[in-house]
């Protein structure tokens, strides 16, 4: 419904209210594509986009195949979330996982499990070593960690010294 007038209308004893026709037009066109905006706020809310879900979800593994990462794309600020990584052990008398890049300055572990035998952050890396004997062959760790700053954060993760797997995170305010 669009009105061409641009002036008020005077008020009349049938019309107590002066109108004007651009706030006329504006309340009809905030309403129409209000609307769809509001709608697709919701549908992208219930498949990921702000937390968990189907956008959010993300598994990456290393070329190599030795590891694989699962973790969630979007988080908000100070909430719990989780992280599993799988190493795919085979025979080494240890296991070493690294987590690097922006990782030790955006999140704070929670939980760890299962404990390492062995934890040192070094050059901005945290370095988490585990014995073979304690270890079934893939070996699952999970990690709840929780975001301590907003925007984009770009990690890192490796196994024994192999290929690091990178990913990123988004995290809102």
């Amino acid at each position: 419904m669009k009105i061409r007038s641009s002036s008020s209308t005077p008020p009349s004893p049938s019309q107590p209210v002066s109108e004007n026709a651009f706030w006329l037009n504006f309340e009809a066109n905030a309403r129409r594509y209000g609307f769809f905006l509001l709608l697709l706020i919701v549908i992208a809310a219930l498949c990921g986009a702000f937390s968990k879900g189907w956008l959010s979800h993300q598994q990456r593994t290393t070329a190599d195949g030795g590891l694989t990462l699962e973790y969630e794309r979007f988080n908000r600020l100070m909430s719990d979330t989780e992280m599993k990584i799988v190493v795919h052990a085979g025979i080494r008398k240890e296991v070493t996982v690294v987590l690097g890049g922006d990782f030790m300055e955006t999140f704070q572990i929670t939980t760890l499990q299962p404990q390492p035998d062995r934890m040192q952050a070094q050059n901005n890396r945290l370095v988490l070593s585990w014995s073979r004997d304690a270890l079934p062959a893939d070996h699952a760790i999970w990690l709840g960690v929780q975001p301590l700053q907003w925007g984009q954060s770009q990690s890192t993760v490796a196994v024994d010294q192999g290929p690091s797997l990178p990913f990123w995170q988004f995290i809102y305010p």
